[in-house]
């Protein structure tokens, strides 16, 4: 179902819009309730598992310059061993920005790298 649905973005934005781009990125935040019969820091991990396989079928099957994948997931979930706030679920703002500064280096380029360096350094 999640790959039909994301397939049909593609699919709308080519043919109603063939010069826009398409940034799909898997959230970070875990989920807080789950109608699953099992706990709910697995339902969480199983549901971000289910979207990412989805995105990256949908990726593969459409090769296209116009789509793009930001890893927000991997980025916060890898690079940083302490990433969350207190509650467990939401980023700390250091993280946050420098998941954003990189995205704007990556896919903008209208920053200097050093911004991304400071950003980091700030950020660990």
């Amino acid at each position: 179902e999640n790959m039909l649905n994301l397939n049909k973005l593609v699919e709308l934005n080519n043919k109603n819009n063939k010069n826009a781009k398409i940034i799909f990125t898997l959230s970070p935040i875990p989920l807080i309730a789950s109608f699953r019969q099992m706990p709910v820091i697995q339902s969480s991990l199983v549901s971000k598992s289910i979207l990412r396989t989805a995105i990256d079928s949908v990726l593969s099957q459409n090769n296209h310059p116009s789509l793009y994948y930001w890893p927000s997931y991997e980025i916060i979930n890898t690079l940083f061993s302490d990433a969350y706030m207190d509650d467990a679920r939401h980023i700390k703002k250091s993280i946050l920005e420098f998941n954003m500064v990189l995205f704007d280096y990556c896919l903008t380029n209208s920053i200097p790298f050093e911004e991304v360096e400071d950003s980091l350094f700030l950020a660990r």
